[in-house]
């Protein structure tokens, strides 16, 4: 007799974090990663010897087209790395 109510888990830390994108585009840098990747946070730090990573506050937006979210980001001048946290 198989229980109906048993079915095979997977943690949320078993997911992989998806891979970020990052191209330019006029006077803007888009960052971007595909969906579904839900409770990911994107941070950036000015070095990767450091760990100063903060929050990027600008939320991404979806992008329906090719399932991608979106973050927007001005260039500057100085190096900026970004990774996505869980």
């Amino acid at each position: 007799h198989r229980d109906l109510h048993s079915f095979p888990t997977r943690r949320s830390s078993d997911l992989p974090t998806p891979l970020l994108s990052l191209v330019p585009s006029g006077s803007i840098s888009l960052i971007s990663w595909p969906v579904p990747s839900m409770n990911f946070m994107l941070q950036q730090n000015s070095g990767l010897t450091t760990t100063n990573w903060t929050d990027v506050v600008t939320p991404p937006v979806l992008n329906l087209t090719n399932l991608q979210n979106n973050v927007a980001v001005p260039p500057t001048n100085a190096a900026n790395f970004y990774r996505l946290k869980h």
